[in-house]
């Protein structure tokens, strides 16, 4: 084998192990199953009926429930929770609401998801 030739091989080498490290991380990074990230009016609006029967009982802060559930809203939860929105969508999925874990959709989930962080289901943020 040549000189020119190994160098070619090299080349190749470590363009396939560069091109199968990046295929790696994206499919590390991807959303979990059933998150749809995509935000509509109908979906922030059906997410925010959603959050008012199935979360507000709980995370309302004014009607005092904040011992165990925290808030869904204001400068707490944006900094914990604002760029990482498929781990909110998993928490939820998997967790909530407290009394009957995992029976929201992934339709459900993800429309709460977006009314969250479109701001509409606490008007009045935590001053926090």
């Amino acid at each position: 084998m040549t000189a020119r030739s190994r160098c070619v091989l090299r080349v190749v080498a470590a363009g396939l192990t560069a091109t199968l490290s990046l295929s790696a991380y994206a499919d590390s990074s991807r959303e979990p199953a059933g998150y749809e990230p995509s935000v509509t009016a109908g979906r922030v609006r059906s997410g925010m009926a959603l959050y008012a029967e199935r979360c507000r009982p709980c995370h309302d802060n004014r009607a005092g429930n904040l011992d165990e559930a925290p808030p869904l809203a204001g400068r707490n939860f944006r900094e914990k929770w604002s760029n990482r929105r498929d781990a909110l969508y998993a928490k939820i999925k998997m967790s909530m609401p407290q009394d009957e874990p995992g029976v929201l959709s992934a339709a459900a989930v993800s429309d709460i998801v977006a009314a969250l962080f479109a701001g509409h289901t606490a008007k009045a943020d935590v001053a926090n």
